[in-house]
């Protein structure tokens, strides 16, 4: 979703700087930037050519060429530079803000996803059609994930996730080097803490953030 992306893409690369941690190596930011260049954005602009309604939470049925053609540079850009923010935190030692750089951006996707701007955020998600969305229920969610859009959003979204979580335990192993990340298993352990720290604060914020939002509309 369009609204989600922006955060996504620069609270992945703050991930990233994570798993490197301070030791950065040579062809690190390549790398980053590549899985930016070669993949999410690649994923993303496919996505809003292929369901053009569903990605921009069917706010515009045909998005303009000017949106197509800049949303994957800019996905680019903001990768990287939550890549280099958030590495540059943590090289001065404040390692609370780097945190919060990551928190504070799947927080924002969180709260765009289940709220969005009319607390309808969840509905337009896994709605297929403008049509389901109208008439939503419970019973729709189901129906979204055996749909097209459904299906290519759980295929593409594997791949994505398979391919970043890769990324992570290889940056963890290469990048720091402690003596508490002697193997591989090691290091997809500290990124799989990492993660699941990273999920239950940013998923609390995102909680207190839609209830704020709710309350601001009665």
């Amino acid at each position: 979703m369009l609204p989600a992306d922006v955060f996504a893409a620069y609270a992945t690369g703050a991930l990233f700087a994570h798993a490197v941690g301070h030791e950065p190596r040579k062809g690190d930011r390549r790398r980053v930037l590549a899985f930016f260049a070669f993949l999410f954005a690649p994923v993303a602009t496919l996505l809003l050519l292929l369901f053009p309604g569903w990605r921009t939470m069917y706010v515009l049925d045909a998005p303009p060429l000017w949106l197509v053609c800049s949303l994957g540079p800019v996905q680019v850009l903001l990768g990287l530079a939550g890549f280099l923010r958030t590495r540059m935190l943590l090289r001065l030692g404040r390692a609370r803000h780097a945190e919060w750089e990551t928190v504070a951006g799947w927080a924002a996707v969180l709260t765009s996803l289940v709220h969005g701007w009319d607390g309808s955020g969840y509905r337009r998600v896994l709605s297929s059609s403008e049509e389901m969305l109208l008439g939503w229920g419970a019973a729709d969610a189901a129906r979204f994930l055996l749909s097209p859009v459904g299906v290519s959003v759980v295929l593409l979204g594997a791949v994505l996730i398979a391919v970043q979580l890769s990324l992570l335990v290889r940056f963890a192993a290469r990048g720091h080097r402690m003596a508490d990340i002697a193997d591989t298993a090691t290091a997809t352990y500290l990124i799989l803490r990492l993660l699941g720290s990273v999920s239950l604060r940013a998923g609390a914020a995102a909680a207190t953030a839609a209830v704020a939002l709710h309350l601001l509309r009665l």
